[in-house]
This record gives C-alpha cells, structure tokens and sequence, in this order.
C-alpha cells in the first residue's frame, strides 16, 4: 500500500486465483487457521492485507521455495523480460530512417549533460577515465544533441493548404487529416477532427475550440474548504479569502462619510440653538434689572 500497490486479494485475482472473502477463506489458502485468524484480526478483512504479507505466508508450492501468487508473479515478470523487446525502436513503422539514425547518435554521455549538472564526462562512460584531459565538455562535437528536426510536423497539407491551429490546443496532420486535443483545463467544442476534402481542395469544416473549464463552478470545490477558489485560464487557485471586499470597503466609506456629516451638523445646530438661548436669558434678566 505504503508504495501504490494493489492488496493481496486483487494480485490473486490478477492470477486467476481464489480470492479470500473471510477468515475461513484465507486459512484454506494458508493452510494455517491460526495465522489467518491473526491477519484477519490485524487487517480487519482480508481484502486489506499486503500483497507481500499474504504471498510470503502462502505455503510453499511442491517443489518449489514460493508460494501460488508469488509463483505467479515471479513467471510473469521474467516472461516479460524474456519477450520484451527494449529495441521496439528500431522496428519498421516505428520511427522513420532519419529518426532511427539521429536516435543511434544519442549516447549515455549526452543523456548526463542533459540531466545533471555535469560538465564535462568522457565520450565513453563505460570506459576507465585515466586523467581529466581526457573529459570533453558537453558542448563537444563528440557528444551531440538529439536533434528533433525528423520529427517537426507539417504545416500545411498538399491539397488543402496550411493547417488551420486552434488557441490553448494541439493539432496534429496525419494523411490529410486534422486531429484535435485541448491543453489540460480546457475543454473540446466542436469535432476533434476535420479532413481534407480533395475534390474541392478545402477543409470539411472549421476547426473546433478550447473552452476554458470553470473548475470553481463545479459541485465539489476543488480547493480545502478554508480556502476560497478563483479561475484562472485552464487551472485554478486556492487563496485565502479577502477579508474586505471592494464593495465593502465602499460602503464602510460612505457609512464613515455620512457618520462624519452628521456629526457636523449636530455640532452645528447645538452651537446655533444653545448659544442663541444664552443670549437671550440674559438679556432678558438684564432687561428686568
């Protein structure tokens, strides 16, 4: 599990194997009531058990130092190795001859410029470097890049012209055909595929588009639920949410405002009403005196 691999269970099914559903099942494979008993307790299902766990408890096969699944998988591995073939490359139809020739140019030197941080290594990598001076810089002629000019596809076809593009997609001209994929985020409108009509020497019909894919309307959000979501163009970004928005900040101002206006104009009318009031009691008690 620790390592993306399927349970016990699914490897047996894989090689035509019973497949333990309880306690009882797994001590008919194991031959040992006692230990299945133990793994089921420990695993809680047998559908949960490690697929080393369980093979290395199956008993051993007459003969043999393994038990059925890790027979299995052993034969199956070592078959692979037997009729794979690492040289699919050279096999006509595969590649073209130019292909072929500037792919036999590549060598182990040139696949560690292009992955490491290395300088300078030796034309040979296989062979015993005596002194630095026979090291040759990556740059060298010796150790050539893989040149991808072989694989550049046309730009146009014979009959019909260049081939029309699509924005935020790909497109790809096999035998007069046009074949259409969008970049990840975006989604496909239209045919993914237009050919050409050699009769009339045009297209069958206009090439589709890319739509952009709102991930932030779906259903399940795909950012934490703490997080707030903002489209992007084919992706997404998980921010924290602002805690003032624009319209918001509007609005405190104009509360602020209307706060301050009427403030000013209480203070206003109290100096205008309480002052006149002043004035007149006392001139009006100095009128009686």
């Amino acid at each position: 599990r620790d390592h993306g691999l399927p349970g016990y269970s699914a490897w047996r099914r894989l090689c035509g194997l019973s497949v333990p559903n309880n306690a009882s099942d797994l001590a008919d494979i194991l031959g040992n009531f006692t230990l299945a008993h133990k793994l089921h307790h420990l695993y809680k299902t047998a559908h949960n058990i490690d697929v080393w766990v369980g093979a290395i408890s199956e008993p051993a096969l007459p003969g043999g130092r393994v038990g059925p699944l890790l027979s299995c998988l052993l034969a199956r591995q070592f078959r692979a190795l037997r009729d794979g073939d690492r040289f699919w490359w050279e096999r006509k139809g595969v590649f073209t001859s130019t292909q072929r020739r500037h792919l036999h140019a590549v060598s182990l030197s040139r696949i560690i410029c292009d992955n490491s941080h290395i300088t300078h290594v030796p034309v040979d990598p296989f062979s015993r470097t005596e002194s630095p001076e026979d090291m040759l810089a990556c740059s060298h002629p010796l150790i050539p890049h893989l040149d991808l000019t072989p694989w550049k596809e046309p730009d146009s076809d014979p009959s019909c012209g260049p081939v029309p593009r699509v924005q935020s997609g790909y497109s790809l001209l096999c035998n007069s055909v046009i074949l259409y994929q969008c970049h990840a985020g975006f989604r496909l409108l239209g045919s993914s595929s237009i050919r050409c009509d050699l009769a009339r020497q045009q297209w069958t019909s206009l090439p589709p588009t890319c739509q952009d894919i709102n991930e932030c309307k779906d259903h399940i959000s795909p950012c934490p639920p703490h997080l707030e979501c903002f489209n992007t163009a084919g992706s997404f970004i998980c921010s924290e949410p602002s805690s003032l928005s624009a319209a918001s900040i509007v609005a405190a101002v104009m509360v602020v405002i209307l706060g301050a206006a009427l403030l000013v104009l209480v203070v206003f009318g109290y100096q205008r009403y309480f002052r006149t009031g002043e004035l007149i009691s006392a001139e009006h008690c100095q009128g009686s005196s």
